[in-house]
């Protein structure tokens, strides 16, 4: 399977992953609400989390003042410490392959501290698949920018809706 995609109209990236199609189908059928073929029971949820440097804000109210490890992991007990999170089956968690949360260890990570959690992650160059990131480009085209931030804290730029 070979597939392209542009970047900002000037670029290519060819997807040599030969488990493109199986990794993003994990991805497309959790936001069908099933896994493995099987739909997901009410009280399984998923959730997509990625960071955006750029714009200093997160969707579920946590802002740090970089990303990593650490961060991301204060992110998931945040998350998953409260309802409907702390008493689900499962809890999915979409995310792309950033240094934060990729690779094996990040999953392993995850769900040794919370066995409920189960990390999903996007084929590599296909971070597009992750819901949030859709999120984070209208919000990037639409609202807000780099600039409307000037720090950390959670509040409303003047003049912004």
């Amino acid at each position: 399977m070979s597939i392209a995609f542009t970047l900002r109209s000037s670029a290519w990236i060819f997807i040599r992953d030969p488990d493109f199609a199986t990794k993003a189908t994990h991805v497309l059928d959790l936001c069908q609400r099933l896994w493995n073929g099987r739909p997901l029971a009410g009280n399984e949820y998923v959730i997509s989390a990625d960071e955006k440097t750029s714009v200093q804000a997160r969707v579920f109210g946590r802002c740090s003042p970089k990303t990593g490890i650490i961060p991301f992991m204060d992110l998931a007990e945040q998350v998953v410490t409260q309802e409907p999170y702390a008493s689900a089956r499962r809890v999915f968690w979409v995310v792309d392959n950033g240094s934060s949360h990729c690779g094996k260890a990040a999953a392993d990570r995850l769900t040794a501290r919370f066995p409920h959690a189960v990390m999903v992650h996007t084929p590599v160059h296909a971070s597009w698949l992750n819901q949030v990131e859709i999120f984070f480009s209208i919000v990037r085209r639409r609202v807000v920018t780099p600039h409307d931030f000037t720090g950390l804290q959670m509040e409303v730029h003047p003049g912004r809706p």
